[in-house]
């Protein structure tokens, strides 16, 4: 049971890692995850063979199935964590919607490429705004760094934020109409 309440913590914290809530990295927590793994469901079919024989025998009881119940918790768990930016996007919502009209209003109209630099706020370390010739609008919002930007899109495809939705990123989640986390790859 140890060993799955072990993995089962290496899966949540990889699971904060990819979604910013900690610095822990994944060239540490995958080979240690992918080692232990194996062990897992060792461990979920022995408590499940186990199970059985009890039940054969009529001595159910609980204590076989704690390191599956660990297992699939943390499974659950793991799968409705948000990731950072999104969690402080919605705790600050009104916030960041009133700082991304702000920088819609700073750059303007004009069908030039711009890119400015918003003033700093306490819910984000920095953010900037970019203007294309198209009119097409991004402002990324670092929230824990720049690997994981919370994003606004004017045109609300995330493949317009050139370096962080696209090209060199991935959009990760839409939270909502025009935002984005999306997950830069510095490679």
């Amino acid at each position: 049971m140890w060993l799955s309440v072990v993995v089962s913590a290496l899966w949540l914290l990889a699971v904060a890692a990819r979604g910013g809530w900690t610095t822990v990295g994944d060239i540490f927590l995958v080979p240690v995850f992918l080692i232990l793994l194996p062990a897992v469901f060792t461990i979920c079919i022995a408590a499940l063979w186990r199970a059985t024989a009890d039940w054969r025998l009529n001595r159910l009881s609980l204590g076989p199935f704690l390191g599956f119940i660990f297992v699939v918790l943390a499974l659950l768990v793991g799968s409705i964590l948000p990731s950072k930016p999104a969690f402080v996007f919605r705790v600050h919502r009104d916030q960041f919607i009133r700082a991304a009209e702000a920088g819609l209003r700073m750059v303007g109209e004009a069908n030039r490429y711009a890119e400015y630099s918003l003033p700093p706020a306490p819910f984000y370390e920095s953010a900037h705004i970019g203007r294309e010739p198209d009119g097409r609008a991004v402002i990324e919002f670092a929230i824990s760094g720049s690997y994981l930007p919370l994003v606004y899109i004017s045109t609300d495809e995330p493949t317009d934020a050139d370096d962080t939705c696209s090209a060199g990123g991935v959009p990760v989640e839409r939270i909502e109409p025009q935002w984005f986390v999306c997950r830069r790859d510095w490679n």
